[in-house]
């Protein structure tokens, strides 16, 4: 299929679907993440910068090849990347190769954060702005809120290249080969926040699927040692402690309350609350 030739969805292959996006096949080696009607232009185009931008530094990443529009939809052509998601392989994977493939994403996730050093030149947002953003639309955190802002808005400005949202279902693996995917949320950054995030979403109580009590009882405890096996993996490879990720909490905790995901309210502004301290030495 050549650029600029006339083409529909529907004689597409579909081969993935989300909550603002639909991706298909659009040539053999290409897909197209094809936005949904409600998402405006603006958006779409703000992912298309951010791929731009990663394509330009040495990370492991679906190279970015244009917008294109279908059907009046906005799209992100990227290379096409087969392979199974890693959140696949967890699933399908005894406890002990759980634990071997989530410390390969730690060392995949510390390699990224030294891919390149001065990622605000490559064009990424700052970690502040992008955080404060999100920490702004938070509900239920009005006690809280100037104190988080004020904490991020003193830190130095990192330059590592932070992913914002690297978690098994934003991993592709090819022959052992991961690929991260889905860089809407990136942005330029301290490190230690990134990995937080990522913990975050390994140790969060949301669990996507229905399953029995002991069935989800025993899936939360195999989630609480992938996310330990990824923090500890993590500290090793990049020589950071523990209390400098810790103090990420609070920002990142609030970040992800804009998320809005159901039955994880409670558990992250427990997070907050415990972890403030690391702030302004406060006791709440």
């Amino acid at each position: 299929m050549k650029n600029g030739e006339q083409v529909h969805a529907k004689d597409l292959r579909l081969i993935g679907s989300g909550a603002t996006a639909d991706v298909y096949r659009l040539t053999d080696d290409t897909v197209v993440k094809l936005f949904k009607e409600s998402y405006s232009e603006e958006a779409a185009r703000y992912e298309a910068g951010i791929a731009d931008a990663v394509s330009e530094t040495a990370i492991r990443a679906p190279r970015y090849h244009g917008i294109r529009t279908i059907d009046g939809r906005v799209g992100v052509v990227y290379d096409f990347i087969p392979g199974d998601l890693l959140v696949a392989r967890l699933l399908a994977a005894t406890p002990r190769s759980g634990i071997a493939l989530i410390k390969k994403l730690a060392r995949e996730h510390a390699a990224m954060h030294d891919a390149r050093r001065n990622a605000q030149s490559a064009g990424l947002p700052s970690q502040k702005d992008r955080l404060s953003f999100l920490i702004r639309n938070a509900q239920g955190i009005d006690r809280y809120r100037p104190i988080i802002l004020d904490w991020l808005a003193a830190r130095e400005a990192g330059n590592s290249v932070c992913h914002g949202d690297l978690h098994a279902g934003n991993v592709i693996v090819n022959e052992n080969v991961y690929f991260a995917i889905d860089w809407m949320n990136a942005y330029s950054g301290e490190r230690a926040g990134d990995a937080l995030r990522s913990y975050l979403m390994l140790a969060s109580p949301f669990i996507p699927m229905q399953l029995s009590f002991p069935k989800r009882l025993a899936f939360v405890v195999y989630k609480r040692a992938l996310a330990e096996a990824y923090l500890s993996e993590y500290r090793k490879r990049t020589g950071l402690r523990r209390k400098e990720i810790r103090a990420w909490w609070p920002a990142i905790a609030a970040a992800r309350l804009a998320d809005r995901v159901p039955g994880e309210s409670a558990w992250l502004l427990r997070k907050i609350k415990e972890n403030l301290w690391r702030m302004k030495g406060l006791t709440v």
